[in-house]
């Protein structure tokens, strides 16, 4: 463990608390301080360690709301963008259809 290790930014525990349980985030912490110390033993260790600190924390926290979400809530989410994204293609396919310009 090095003395210079990044600490993990405030906001991203904050959010991953309001998430996950106490325990369960310190865990997660724990696992990403872990990984940094072991990359870095490696010779491997990224040249930003807060921004990738930060990133991990925050992909931690996506991951947890993924988990917190129902399964319906995101079922419905996809369904409708994908709705949307088909009703997108026809009316662009419609607009392609008409001519540019009558004279």
């Amino acid at each position: 463990m090095s003395l210079d290790r990044p600490r993990p930014a405030r906001a991203a525990i904050w959010l991953l608390r309001r998430v996950s349980s106490h325990d369960a985030t310190d865990a997660a912490v724990g696992d990403i301080l872990e990984t940094l110390d072991e990359l870095h033993a490696m010779g491997r260790g990224p040249r930003w360690p807060n921004v990738w600190l930060s990133r991990q924390l925050l992909s931690t926290f996506a991951a947890a709301m993924r988990a917190a979400t129902p399964n319906c809530v995101m079922k419905g989410r996809s369904d409708r963008l994908r709705q949307g994204y088909g009703e997108s293609r026809r009316n662009a396919v419609k607009v392609e259809d008409r001519p540019l310009y009558v004279h």
